[in-house]
């Protein structure tokens, strides 16, 4: 199984200032590119809605790409911010748009170029370099097979024939090939009680908000694990079926799927 990423976590005191903004907007970047990772923000200078979820997401949308997906920001009741950014795997993401702020004098200067890829190392925010790229390719290529390997398991699967170019791939024993194996904990990473845990909410209110939304209807959601028999033992989801969740909630705090049926 692949080793799982490593998390990081940045703290950031955030104010209206230009600068504050696009290192936040560096960090998402880096911690996308590498692993995931947590900001926290202790103190917010002015308003605290311009780090909620949405709002965080289109900052970041114009300056990188493509899209961060998946970005949540949960403010809390003492004044703090905490924004949870989840590994990408439409990595690398790429900087679009110069970031420029003024120094103390007032002289513009540029906190990251047009062009640039961040990483994190350690707790600081880098330039991509050439080992950096070449380990997001094979990442992202490792992701892509690992979806393969889980839709090759399904009588269902089909794949889907372009007039586009393939990639060829062939077998080997090779250490320092891209594994096919998939890993579910990553692009599954929860369960029916662990999704509850994440959303304060009983485990037979998750299966019944789950049928509801009809999350496993949709691979991007909710994979079945099969025993050898091919009957499904286990349900795992993904961090999308989270957010539907997470969406859901938003809207209507008293939600109650059991009604729904």
């Amino acid at each position: 199984m692949t080793a799982q990423p490593q998390q990081h976590e940045h703290v950031l005191l955030y104010g209206p200032g230009d600068e504050q903004r696009l290192q936040l907007v560096g960090t998402i970047a880096a911690m996308a590119n590498t692993g995931g990772g947590t900001i926290h923000i202790s103190r917010v200078e002015g308003d605290r809605q311009r780090l909620e979820s949405a709002a965080v997401a289109g900052l970041v949308s114009g300056f990188v790409a493509p899209r961060v997906r998946g970005i949540e920001s949960t403010l809390h009741t003492d004044g703090s911010v905490v924004i949870h950014v989840p590994e990408s795997e439409t990595k690398p993401h790429v900087i679009t748009r110069d970031g420029m702020c003024a120094d103390a004098d007032g002289r513009q200067r540029s906190v990251f170029h047009t062009g640039q890829v961040w990483v994190r190392r350690g707790r600081e925010n880098r330039p991509a370099g050439p080992d950096d790229l070449q380990q997001m390719v094979r990442e992202s290529a490792s992701q892509l097979l690992e979806h393969l390997s889980i839709g090759l398991r399904d009588p269902a699967f089909s794949l889907k024939l372009t007039d586009s170019q393939g990639i060829p791939v062939r077998l080997a024993e090779d250490e320092g090939s891209v594994p096919v194996s998939p890993n579910l904990a990553r692009l599954y990473p929860y369960t029916t009680k662990t999704l509850g845990g994440q959303l304060g909410k009983p485990t037979n209110w998750v299966a019944t908000a789950g049928k509801v939304l009809r999350l496993k209807e949709s691979r991007e959601n909710a994979y079945g694990v099969p025993a050898p028999s091919g009957r499904v033992v286990q349900w795992r989801y993904s961090e999308r079926a989270l957010r539907l969740l997470r969406d859901q909630l938003a809207k209507d705090p008293a939600w109650n799927p059991y009604r729904a049926l």
